[in-house]
């Protein structure tokens, strides 16, 4: 396994500030000195090393709330009654939960002061001199997908799901473009949103290398891969087929489920051949394994010859199993939201039966579920209608991907699909009192909200509840 370098000394003082920010209030965050200086950047790789602080920018500082509010999971009385009330509050889809500072930093600071990271390179960056101008280039499409990549998970948390051919007026994210902190917080519209990270992610892919010492730096087929990721949120098939094709040219390696002990506490290693970029998110506590339990209808959508069934789950004894099966290669809470194969395949297969290629569609899936049944069992799909395609590969999408901060936004954009609309339901006992909680398709409150100190700070637009 490839490790990352140590950071030479006399790179370390570049992010003392940023680590700094850690320990920052939100007010003291929203009220740094116009003065103060983020960096003093002398070389590329000063700025490489900024980029390189996977600490920062690929462990745990993602949108946290992207899965506490899905439908793959449940929480015991117990286990709720014993969890944070930001968490609680979430998990139970409440109108306006109470933000407190941690919550404030592992929903919104955290994902910000990565964009702060990125744009503070792409600042600095014309200032040094070099004359290496393949690692300069390498270097900005390195921050550009940085921030193409963070923008696009906080919108999957904070904004309305795009929609093609629409307007898409509505509020969208801030969107911090250098590291300026005078510069007025304001919310761009949700189309602005999409097509800014659009446009940083086609420019990555155009400075990003063919391949990278370690996968938690960005290649060109990563890229390509998030392109595809993003392109399928917005309902835009026809440009997320293309990306992802272009993905699988660069990389098409598959992690076969039958070389992977079932018996083990993390069955899936970091860093593996199916992983092309390497992101977590730190979750909330109660998504740890033993205390976030796999829906019973989910789990038992597998079948007994599919090596997910044994590998990715955890027998409780008492009928119930947690979730074992996640690419960050730990048993914490944290979930995974980078970009693999699997993932390219199954927006591949997508894309191909939307287009009514079905063929195509059954290929690819196919050659995915290959590599998770045992061996000589699988038997190939074929033959079926277009409906019925798009039907399995959202089916398959949703057992391969648990836990790897896609369903919320999975269940955002099908909801503007009238045929694939799913009303969410959970059931609590609250006070003594057992009782039911909905959440409707196309409901405010699949964005969460803002945190309220950062409204009053800046005076952008809240959240509808």
């Amino acid at each position: 396994m490839t490790t990352m370098k140590k950071i030479p000394h006399n790179q370390i003082r570049i992010l003392l500030f940023l680590v700094s920010l850690s320990f920052l209030s939100c007010e003291k965050f929203l009220n740094v000195k116009e003065d103060q200086k983020i960096v003093n950047a002398e070389t590329l790789g000063d700025l490489q090393a900024l980029l390189d602080a996977a600490i920062y920018i690929n462990y745990g500082y993602y949108p946290v709330l992207l899965e506490i509010a899905t439908d793959d999971f449940y929480l015991t009385p117990d286990v709720y009654s014993n969890a944070k009330e930001f968490e609680k509050d979430n998990y139970l889809w409440k109108d306006y939960p109470l933000y407190l500072n941690q919550d404030i930093n592992v929903s919104w600071m955290f994902p910000f002061r990565n964009l702060l990271i990125a744009n503070t390179v792409l600042d600095e960056l014309p200032n040094v001199e070099s004359n290496d101008l393949v690692r300069k280039r390498e270097i900005k499409g390195t921050a550009l997908f940085f921030r193409a990549y963070v923008f696009f998970q906080l919108a999957q948390a904070f904004c309305d799901a795009y929609e093609l051919n629409a307007e898409n007026t509505a509020p969208g994210l801030p969107l911090r473009l250098n590291p300026d902190f005078n510069e007025i917080s304001r919310r761009a519209t949700v189309d602005e949103t999409y097509q800014q990270i659009i446009v940083d992610m086609e420019e990555a892919i155009s400075l990003l290398p063919a391949a990278t010492p370690v996968p938690t730096r960005p290649s060109k087929g990563a890229a390509y891969a998030a392109m595809a990721k993003i392109c399928l949120a917005m309902g835009d098939y026809e440009r997320a087929l293309i990306n992802a094709n272009n993905a699988l040219e660069q990389h098409n390696e598959l992690l076969d489920y039958n070389d992977l002990n079932p018996l083990a506490n993390i069955p899936i290693e970091r860093f593996n051949n199916e992983t092309m970029f390497y992101a977590y998110s730190t979750g909330f506590s109660v998504l740890r394994r033993t205390s976030a339990l796999v829906d019973s209808s989910l789990y038992k959508s597998y079948e007994d010859n599919d090596l997910r069934k044994t590998v990715c789950f955890i027998d409780n004894g008492n009928g119930s199993y947690g979730f074992k099966g996640g690419y960050t290669g730990a048993s914490n809470n944290a979930f995974f939201v980078g970009l693999t194969t699997s993932e390219l395949l199954l927006i591949q297969a997508e894309c191909y039966a939307r287009a009514n290629h079905i063929d195509l569609a059954l290929e690819a899936l196919n050659r995915l579920l290959e590599h998770r049944y045992e061996r000589e069992t699988f038997v190939p799909y074929s033959a079926i209608d277009q409906e019925d395609c798009i039907k399995l590969v959202l089916a398959e999408r949703r057992k391969e991907l648990l836990f790897r901060g896609v369903r919320w936004s999975d269940l955002k954009r099908l909801n503007k699909e009238g045929r694939f609309t799913k009303t969410l339901e959970r059931k609590m006992i609250v006070n003594d009192v057992l009782e039911t909680f909905t959440l409707s398709p196309n409901d405010p409150r699949y964005n969460f909200t803002i945190p309220a100190e950062v409204i009053v700070k800046t005076g952008m637009q809240q959240n509808i509840r």
